[in-house]
């Protein structure tokens, strides 16, 4: 699945974020639906990438994408260190519900980043 992050040294960190917002939530939509390379994690970035791989004859792909992608739990990437069962929890709470669009993707920062940083420091 396609993905990004940012390093946090970034400059104009927050232009960077609002390019990797569109990418994801418009760009992928065409780009994807043309050249089907990998789904994206964001779900509704998806539908021009199912339809690509439905109309090349690879449908079982397309089914089996299509299931993991909106089964009731996935499993995000969770961190080992010391701190990581705490830092995890935020992840677990909000992780699918940003990747089907029922919480903004604008609101990562203050739900997830700003209280797993909280944990670290």
């Amino acid at each position: 699945m396609t993905g990004w992050a940012i390093n946090k040294e970034t400059k104009n960190l927050e232009v960077v974020y609002k390019v990797l917002r569109y990418i994801h939530t418009n760009t992928y939509k065409e780009v994807l639906g043309n050249f089907p390379v990998a789904p994206s994690a964001y779900q509704s970035a998806n539908d021009g990438y199912h339809a690509a791989l439905q109309n090349t004859g690879c449908q079982d792909l397309a089914t089996g994408l299509e299931y993991m992608l909106t089964a009731d739990i996935k499993l995000p990437i969770h961190f080992l260190d010391i701190w990581g069962a705490k830092a995890s929890s935020f992840l677990d709470a909000d992780w699918n519900k940003f990747l089907t669009g029922e919480l903004s993707v604008s609101d990562i920062q203050r739900r997830i980043i700003d209280n797993i940083n909280s944990v670290i420091r």
